[in-house]
């Protein structure tokens, strides 16, 4: 086998990698798009039983049956939106995947209590770079007239 056959054979190998990642990660957001779509037909059927519930009470009425139609519409859909969701353990699998670690958020006195001499010359170069000037440093003063 030559060298440019066994090019080849990795070039294949390759392609045929970014062929399948390529079709999961076009699945994955088709997915993701029907999801949200589903999402949004609830969030709407949610928002037109409310109202209609709030309409007819308003006006003293019933109407059961189209109660019933929209609570049954509803169920459908979530239904529908618990079939497309993925399992919370292959959920987490597939965040901790791309998941970036960040440490817990703490408190500036924390950070300053851990302030190297490093850190302390650059924060208080920052500082110094940002502090505007006052009348009482002297910049602002009146410069003597010359008469």
């Amino acid at each position: 086998m030559t060298t440019f056959d066994k090019l080849k054979g990795a070039a294949a190998t390759l392609a045929d990698a970014a062929v399948k990642t390529t079709g999961d990660l076009a699945q994955k957001g088709k997915k993701q798009m029907d999801l949200l779509a589903l999402e949004n037909k609830l969030s709407r059927a949610q928002r037109q039983l409310g109202a209609l519930v709030y309409a007819l009470h308003k006006n003293g009425e019933e109407n059961t049956a189209l109660v019933e139609r929209y609570i049954e519409t509803i169920a459908a859909v979530e239904k529908d939106i618990a079939a497309l969701e993925p399992a919370p353990a292959a959920a987490m699998a597939d965040d901790a995947q791309t998941a970036v670690y960040c440490p817990p958020a703490v408190s500036y006195t924390h950070l300053r209590a851990h302030e190297t001499r490093h850190d302390l010359v650059c924060r208080l170069l920052l500082e110094k770079k940002t502090h505007l000037p006052s009348p009482r440093d002297g910049l602002l003063t009146r410069m003597p007239s010359s008469a």
